[in-house]
């Protein structure tokens, strides 16, 4: 707060543009929910690599990001957030999205991962987003279905 006096101290109100942002009491129409804001950028992050790229790789920055970031953001939208958030339209869209990088892009995300030295990192941070999950058990066996059907990896 900058008071309207020079002599006047400048008081700070939050610690934190973070913790501004993320207490809807005190950010009112500019509130963001992390974990909803997770989820959308997991969908956005699949939506960016859920094409063919041009020598079986990812290669542009962008692309870059969503390889290696997306399960960090999917982990995090399911450790910050609650079941409903899964269960709403949000939930749906994601699992379309899933659906459509296992089908379309899996062999050249896990390439590129290979290629720039973080396919065991991101793995991790995979299962232990799928591990959260009480519905687990269902992506772990589309993961599973997804590897039989690609053995080349």
């Amino acid at each position: 707060m900058i008071p309207g006096d020079d002599n006047q101290p400048i008081r700070l109100l939050h610690t934190s543009l973070q913790d501004f942002l993320t207490t809807r009491q005190h950010s009112g129409e500019f509130f963001i929910d992390p974990p909803t804001r997770h989820l959308f950028i997991t969908t956005d992050c699949l939506k960016v690599i859920t094409t063919q790229p041009k020598g079986g790789v990812f290669h542009s920055r962008v692309q870059g990001y969503a390889c290696e970031n997306w399960c960090f953001h999917l982990h995090q939208c399911l450790a910050e957030g609650d079941s409903n958030l899964l269960n709403s339209w949000s939930g749906d869209f994601l699992l379309t999205c899933l659906m459509h990088f296992m089908s379309q892009s899996l062999e050249p995300w896990v390439k590129t991962l290979i290629l720039i030295g973080e396919l065991q990192t991101v793995l991790h941070v995979l299962h232990s987003a799928l591990s959260g999950l009480k519905v687990g058990l269902i992506f772990l066996h589309f993961w599973d279905l997804a590897m039989i059907q690609s053995p080349s990896f």
